[in-house]
């Protein structure tokens, strides 16, 4: 199972109606301009904004007035042009939510409910039939598309989008984050490259950075980046992202303090993106950053929320958090793959399976997710199936890398095991824990011990014992999914062993398994029926 990933700083991808009331979507404002204006000052302006509206209330000022929907101060006086929006429900969705939003009625997607969907895309459609150059509705039905897997429809109105508003920073980081998805990081760079806005603003620029890291680039703007935080010239909300991307840049190269220094800025007036990278960034390298557990309350803090709940071993609600970011983000495989191995923790395989077959649909290809698939049918003895994919995924591996990843072969270990094959079982995992190890991925390596002492028990292994006493000494303090497994192992009894012995019948299926090896010399696939684990 993988507990976790490198993360980067890329755009949020929400609807339209969502981010029109975020500060990713508010205009830059350099600081130069803000003057010192305080909340006071702001209710006194808006105060009189909407009493010379009173007089000769027009549909314009009234969605121009919306524009103050963000500052909480003034909420309260914008509601009586937001009632007056409400009187126009030909208006945009994006308008009209904004109103919603400010009368305390907001409306949030219920993914999880197919017909939503598809009520969302026949909405848009029926919309872009008498408006077809909305650049932004464009956007928000190709996300209706991307949650539904229907990509080849969704880069259509992406590709539409950017021809109708190039240099829109919404369209802009929307489709970023669209071919990220789609493991097009190359496109994703390409787009944002291809605007005269990007380098120019805060927003944009962060998101470039990000993609520049993920494909081994040099950042163009860098110093460019640089000089934009350390001048000051923008209010701190527009720097947020910026500083958290430059922050993860030296996490990077090691340099922790300037990492560090710089996560500091970005939470000075932070996102929920930033504060996820932060708090992300806190657990995978021990750093101590001021996050402060208000920020975790917010509507779409749930990404946060599992990093933090995770990191403290509170798993329950951990799976909690995983579905409600999935609610948040129903186009990405993350928080389903994150959901799945806390589900795995919490002995809920059913679970895992569920949630990590969701996120198979959204990315068929993604190796990560067939082997947490592997661990969850394993650890429910459908060994027979489990043997299956993981034949393909050590094709695979073997093709691209000429090894077996750690969680490969843990997993093998595991299965070796439930089919009593003690020599073996004991050998990958033996492999698996070397190669963690190796890449200092310390978690997994725990977790991985953890199971390899369970694994051993179940099977009667008549070197449990000396590997309980190793598992016991390895497992670190703050490894609370290892612990958690660990701790289970008091619980296995004799009807548990009795279950997975009866799973033995399914060892006959193996001579009929066809598996499959890759040829280099020949580039061909070579089809046998031995052993289906060896490499």
């Amino acid at each position: 199972m993988r507990s976790t990933w490198e993360r980067r700083v890329i755009p949020r991808w929400r609807s339209s109606s969502i981010s029109a009331r975020l500060s990713e979507n508010l205009p830059v404002i350099k600081r130069k301009n803000l003057g010192v204006k305080v909340p006071s000052q702001i209710h006194a302006e808006v105060t009189e904004k909407v009493n010379r509206w009173r007089y000769s209330p027009t549909l314009g000022v009234a969605a121009d007035l919306l524009n103050y929907a963000h500052v909480e101060e003034v909420r309260e006086i914008l509601k009586e042009p937001a009632h007056y929006i409400r009187n126009f429900p030909e208006l945009s969705h994006q308008i009209l939510s904004v109103a919603k939003h400010v009368l305390g009625v907001d409306e949030y997607p219920e993914y999880g409910k197919t017909p939503y969907i598809y009520n969302e895309i026949a909405r848009l459609k029926k919309h872009l039939r008498v408006n077809p150059r909305d650049a932004v509705a464009c956007i928000d039905l190709a996300r209706h598309y991307a949650v539904n897997n229907q990509a080849s429809h969704a880069r259509r109105l992406i590709l539409t989008s950017l021809d109708l508003a190039r240099d829109n920073r919404f369209i802009l980081r929307s489709a970023s984050r669209f071919y990220l998805n789609l493991h097009d990081p190359d496109r994703s760079l390409h787009i944002l490259k291809n605007s005269d806005r990007t380098a120019e603003d805060p927003w944009l620029l962060a998101s470039m950075i990000s993609v520049e890291t993920i494909l081994d680039k040099p950042p163009k703007y860098f110093r460019r980046a640089k000089a934009m935080v350390e001048s000051k010239r923008f209010a701190p909300v527009h720097l947020a992202e910026l500083s958290a991307t430059l922050a993860t840049l030296h996490l990077n190269t090691g340099n922790l303090k300037n990492a560090r220094k710089l996560f500091n800025v970005s939470l000075t007036n932070p996102n929920d993106n930033t504060v996820a990278q932060a708090v992300w960034a806190a657990n995978e390298f021990s750093m101590s950053l001021a996050i402060d557990p208000a920020w975790f309350s917010n509507d779409f803090s749930s990404e946060a929320s599992y990093y933090a709940l995770e990191k403290t071993g509170d798993y329950r609600n951990a799976l909690k958090a995983a579905r409600e970011w999935f609610e948040d983000e129903p186009f990405s495989i993350r928080p389903l793959q994150a959901g799945s191995f806390v589900a795995s923790i919490l002995g809920e395989f059913k679970i895992a399976e569920d949630l990590i077959r969701q996120a198979l649909l959204l990315d068929p290809y993604c190796i990560d997710a067939k082997n947490n698939l592997v661990f969850a049918l394993t650890a429910q003895n459908k060994t027979a199936d489990a043997i299956e994919l993981l034949n393909e995924i050590c094709l695979i591996e073997m093709k691209n890398n000429d090894e077996l990843s750690g969680h490969t072969l843990a997993n093998r270990g595991m299965l070796y095991y439930r089919l009593f094959d003690i020599e073996n079982g004991h050998k990958n995992y033996l492999r698996s824990i070397s190669k963690f190890e190796r890449e200092k991925s310390y978690a997994s390596r725990d977790v991985a011990i953890a199971y390899w002492a369970k694994e051993a028990l179940l099977a009667s292994d008549e070197k449990a014992g000396e590997i309980f006493l190793h598992a016991k000494k390895v497992i670190g303090q703050d490894s609370f999914a290892a612990k958690l497994v660990f701790a289970s192992m008091t619980q296995v009894t004799e009807k548990e062993k009795d279950k997975i012995e009866n799973s033995i019948v399914q060892i006959s299926k193996l001579n009929s398994i066809k598996t499959w090896e890759y040829d280099k010399s020949k580039n061909t696939l070579i089809m046998s029926r031995r052993d289906p684990f060896k490499t």
